[in-house]
């Protein structure tokens, strides 16, 4: 089944849209506010607003605010704000914040705020803060803050930038 509705409340099963673009397929369940637009398959649950786009495929689930586009595939659950990019896939976590770019496979936990840029895959769980680049592999643990670049960072590793340490900011 196909739905498309733009400018008008449409409900219909488990759609509902308020001023936005649907196209739903299988059993997506799908919210839509303001001039958001989602593409749903599968039972993939979609609450999307304000300019948010959003792809949704399998048993995902996104929630997204403002001009968020996210592309979240098989069992990833999103939650993206302001101006978040986010790709998750597999059964992926993510959580991203104003200006967060975030890539996330496998069973990887994200929370990116600010201006980040995080890449994680496997089993990684990355706390993103500030300016920071992360690429996180395996079962890395990574908090990272301000301009802080990681890469292939070790297991339970904090990184913090020059001058900072665990009794100032931890």
């Amino acid at each position: 089944v196909e739905i498309w509705r733009k400018g008008h409340v449409f409900t219909e099963g488990k759609h509902i849209v308020k001023h936005g673009t649907v196209y739903a397929y299988g059993d997506a369940e799908i919210q839509v506010y303001n001039d958001a637009t989602v593409t749903a398959f599968d039972r993939a649950v979609v609450k999307a607003y304000s300019n948010a786009k959003v792809y949704a495929f399998g048993k995902t689930t996104v929630e997204t605010v403002s001009n968020a586009p996210v592309e979240a595939y098989g069992d990833a659950t999103v939650k993206a704000y302001g101006n978040a990019k986010v790709e998750a896939y597999d059964s992926t976590i993510v959580k991203a914040y104003s200006n967060a770019t975030v890539e996330a496979y496998d069973s990887a936990t994200v929370e990116a705020y600010n201006s980040v840029t995080v890449e994680a895959r496997g089993n990684a769980k990355v706390g993103a803060f500030d300016r920071a680049i992360v690429k996180a592999w395996d079962r890395a643990m990574v908090k990272a803050y301000n301009r802080a670049m990681v890469i292939y960072p070790e297991e339970r590793k904090i990184i913090y930038p020059i001058g900072w340490t665990t009794e100032t900011h931890e």
